[in-house]
């Protein structure tokens, strides 16, 4: 798993949009056991625990993650909360206690040398009927194919400087990520996209918020436009 998993600036605006999204789409289903992969200092998860119903169903909820110091931070955060345990690690390596109803890896993938083998790994720990989701940056977002057109990057693939400061080995489009999860042995639930991005990182987080709402809304109509790309999948 990755090391320096950066939740500041951008990632943090982005959080919201997730949390968003995750309510609105596993508001109604029932989930008891949530495992966050590389969970960082817990950022989603504490989002959902102020604007979502789902985590008041939830039983047990698994933190991941292989940086000590963010474990702290996130247990700290939830330190009123018993229903948290939290775990320093690789998940390749690690013989955590499943099944979970819901397993999240938010900008994981991109961090892992091999994503096929961690997709493989999680495939026990899912339970019967539950679902996983993956969020990745999205190699198709408008604010890159703008920055092909200015000459910034070669192609929508690229990975600049930026990205190789915080980690990333690879960018996905929706095609890279449905094939990794039907290879992975899995069945596609939902393909999507997370928030219309027109602009750079720096400049998106001086927008108006009903502006910014308004975009996470429209990026429902224009998945492979988002800033992030999404699917959920189940063993069946």
């Amino acid at each position: 798993m990755h090391q320096g998993q950066y939740n500041e600036g951008f990632n943090s605006f982005m959080s919201k949009y997730r949390a968003r999204w995750i309510q609105e789409y596993f508001g109604r289903k029932k989930i008891r056991t949530i495992l966050d992969v590389g969970c960082g200092t817990g950022d989603i998860i504490k989002r959902l625990l102020r604007t979502s119903s789902i985590i008041q169903c939830v039983r047990r909820i698994s933190m991941i993650d292989t940086d000590l110091t963010y474990l702290r931070i996130a247990r700290r955060r939830f330190s009123q909360y018993r229903q948290f345990e939290f775990v320093r690690g690789e998940i390749e390596s690690l013989a955590t206690r499943g099944p979970y109803d819901l397993i999240i890896m938010i900008d994981l993938l991109e961090h892992l040398p091999s994503p096929l083998a961690v997709m493989k790994k999680i495939h026990s720990l899912l339970s019967a009927r539950g679902y996983g989701l993956l969020v990745v940056p999205n190699a198709r977002s408008l604010h890159r194919r703008i920055g092909l057109h200015m000459g910034l990057i070669r192609n929508l693939h690229e990975l600049g400087e930026a990205d190789r400061r915080v980690g990333h080995k690879r960018y996905y489009d929706a095609d890279m990520l449905q094939t990794l999860v039907r290879r992975a042995g899995y069945r596609l639930r939902h393909a999507g996209g997370i928030l219309l991005k027109p602009l750079p990182n720096n400049k998106m987080e001086t927008l108006a918020e009903t502006y910014c709402d308004s975009l996470y809304e429209l990026g429902k109509e224009l998945p492979d436009y988002c800033a992030e790309a999404v699917v959920v999948f189940s063993k069946q």
